[in-house]
Parts: structure tokens; sequence; C-alpha cells
């Protein structure tokens, strides 16, 4: 496999000593872009204090631009680009949700008048016409802000009538018109009764089970949008999540009503952590990509990549998600890790995993 960044190979990715190499490459690559960036990042990293705003914000400006490398180093150009068009799309259904849903037309009290008027103003997308509604909507908006006052008259009606169709339940499963809701902390798991004494879950969200097969419904594109470049979107989550494949949607639920400070529903981080892994692994290389990012993370300033072998090993006893991450820890900070568990563990293939630090895995596009 020939890598896109000069003088690096697909085995090099494997190799400590080439791991540092690789990180000073990324440097160099984040300064020809943005040199001021990559003076805040540099700074940040020699240990100068940021408020937990301005770190975020620098984090994510430093993400972008290592999606940008991942992608030049696995030339993955066409496979990004379609879904970067995407989350343009996408984008636009979320400012409509922020900037007309929420702040217009949830406070439309009552409609006295016909707004039918309403459905000639909306752009042409018959396959998708909640990306219309987002289309015009945007586009008024932009020109209020420029004069205001000369978008008023559409953006009232289109609001009254998008309160009208959200009454009647026109917009069913539609991310835009789908708003937070308060917790109420002695409820936060929905029940129905069953009987005078007996009660159980919300029959609406049953699903029944296939077998052993998944049965969960994952969120779309656009419902992740609501809650971004998949690449650097992993990055963050690897910085303090690197075993999220074993994690994400289907284990992580208690974090999200576990926080006695939030007074509606949260965002949907194990939801969100799912889709960008997804995203990414459907890309040429992404497997490659997920496993470089968890031996080799510019962006885990106190770990950006693994050490070498610090001569003692340590047994892990039970490889359920505690363990397994343990192991990972472990293995970065340069210990020989041995893994056992109650469950027979199966030998996968060499060209899988590589062996002895000499048998390189082999890239599978």
């Amino acid at each position: 496999m020939k890598l896109g960044i000069d003088g690096f190979s697909y085995a090099d990715l494997n190799d400590y000593a080439r791991l540092r190499d690789l990180a000073g490459a990324f440097d160099r690559f984040v300064e020809e872009h943005d040199a001021d960036l990559f003076r805040r990042f540099d700074a940040y990293r020699q240990g100068i204090e940021l408020t937990s705003p301005d770190e975020s914000a620098l984090l994510i400006a430093v993400a972008r631009e290592l999606a940008l490398f991942l992608t030049q180093l696995f030339h993955i150009d066409p496979g990004v680009a379609a879904l970067k068009s995407r989350a343009v799309r996408d984008a636009q259904v979320a400012r409509l949700k922020k900037d007309f849903v929420s702040r217009r037309v949830a406070k439309v009290q009552k409609v006295e008048r016909d707004v039918s008027a309403a459905a000639n103003l909306l752009d042409a997308h018959a396959d998708d016409p909640e990306l219309a509604l987002a289309l015009t909507v945007n586009r008024l908006l932009d020109r209020e802000k420029e004069s205001p006052g000369s978008a008023k008259d559409d953006l009232d009606l289109l609001a009254e009538w998008a309160a009208v169709g959200w009454k009647e339940g026109r917009f069913a499963g539609w991310t835009s018109f789908r708003l937070p809701q308060p917790l109420v902390f002695d409820r936060l798991v929905p029940t129905a009764p069953i009987d005078d004494v007996r009660f159980g879950g919300d029959p609406h969200h049953f699903r029944k089970r296939d077998g052993f097969k998944l049965t969960d419904a994952r969120m779309s594109q656009r419902e992740i949008a609501d809650e971004g470049d998949p690449i650097g979107a992993l990055a963050l989550v690897i910085v303090d999540n690197p075993m999220c494949p074993g994690t994400g949607h289907r284990i992580c639920n208690d974090c999200m009503k576990a926080c006695i400070f939030q007074k509606q529903e949260p965002v949907n981080i194990p939801q969100v952590e799912t889709r960008v892994l997804t995203e990414t692994l459907a890309l040429p290389w992404g497997l490659e990509i997920y496993q470089l990012l968890t031996r080799w993370n510019p962006l885990n300033v106190h770990r950006p990549h693994m050490r070498p072998y610090n001569g003692r090993n340590v047994l892990v006893v039970g490889l359920g998600p505690a363990g397994y991450t343990l192991a990972h820890y472990l293995l970065n900070e340069g210990f020989g890790v041995v893994g056992v568990d109650g469950l027979q563990i199966e030998p996968l293939p060499i060209s899988w995993t590589g062996a002895n630090g000499k048998v390189c895995p082999v890239a599978i596009r």
C-alpha cells in the first residue's frame, strides 16, 4: 500500500519510532496550512492554560487539519468529499431547527388565516421536503439579516404554515421539528400502566428480537448533524474513548441520564460516536484509519503516540469493555499485555493482526 505522505510506508504506521516521525510530519502539515493555528496548538501542548470552551474550539480546529492529513495519507479524497457534501446539506437542516423552528415556529400561539400559499415559496426538492424548507427559510433568514424587515412577511407566513403542519403531525420523523424536552427526574424512563398494580415500558419503543441480529435503530447522518467531518470527529472521540467500537449507543445510555444538572434532554453522544465511527469505517482504509488513531493521535497531547516496550508485562483477567480498554491503555504506555477471559478466544489470522513486531498487518481497502 502506497501512502500519500512522502517517506512513509504502511508498515511505518505500526512502528513506534516512525510514529514519532509521523507526528513531526503532521506538525509541518498544520504549520504550512495555518501558521497561527499551529502556534496556538503548540503552546497548548507546552502547557498553556485555556478555558474549556477555548480548549474545545482549538481541538476542533486541529481535528479538521488532522482529517485533511489522514485524507491525504490514505488517498481517500472522493469518499470524504461525498460525506462532506452530505454534511453541508444536513447543516442547512440543523440551522432550520435552531434559527427558525425553535425561535419562531415554536412560539406561534394561534393561526387565524389561510397559510396554504406558503407552499409556493418552497424550493423544489421533491425527494427531500425537509431540505426544501431549510433552503427556503435559510435564504430568507440571510436576506432578513442583510436588510431587516425585507423578508418578515414571508418568514411569518412560513412560520404559521409550519406551526399548523406540526400540530397536524405533518412533520413526523423530521429532525428539525424534534426539539429537546424537559427532563423530569422522577420519570427518567417512560412507562405505561399495564393494570392497577403493574407498569411496563412505553410500547411505542418496543422492537421485536430477530434471533441474535442487531435490532437497534441507529441515528441517520442528518440526525447526527443535528446533534462534520467524520474523521476529525472520530479523532476527538478517540482521545477519551479509544475503544468506541465496543461501547457506542448500545452500552452508554446511562451517561445521558446520570447528570443531575441537566434540565432538558441531553445531546445523544453515544449515537454520535457510533455514527462517526461507522462513517469512517465505511471509507476505503477506514479500519486502518481507526486503528492508527488508537495508537497515534496528535489531539491527545498527553499521549500522542504509543511508547516502546518498557520490559514489563501485565495480565488482564476478563476482556469485557473495561478489560480490553485497560489492555489498550497499557499497550500504548509500553507494557506487554496478555488477556484471558472465561469465553473462548479464537485466534485471528496473522495477516489481520501482525505478529511479534515483525509481521505487519495487511491493509484491506
